[in-house]
């Protein structure tokens, strides 16, 4: 955590959103587009777990404040229990 602060002082905001837009910008498109792939991947193998754990919350009561809570700590934890395929 220290490392991260640390690192993250080494630059302010303003550099960095300069920095971003003189040296990224045409880096960010390039780099996304290398990535499609990992993304799309990663898209479905964790989308179709995702819609799984929708439905199960999906079928739980939803008429108290306390069941809106229990379903969105289920869709928390449920999706917590995702584990990406190497």
């Amino acid at each position: 955590k220290e490392k991260y602060e640390r690192g993250l002082k080494r630059i302010t905001r303003e550099q960095w959103i300069e920095v971003t837009l003189g040296k990224g910008r045409d880096r960010i498109a390039s780099g996304v587009e290398a990535a499609r792939s990992k993304i799309e991947a990663f898209a479905n193998d964790f989308l179709p777990f995702q819609e799984t754990v929708r439905k199960e919350v999906a079928n739980m009561p939803d008429t108290t404040m306390e069941q809106n809570i229990a379903r969105a700590v289920a869709m928390m934890k449920g999706t917590a229990k995702y584990v990406r395929k190497a």
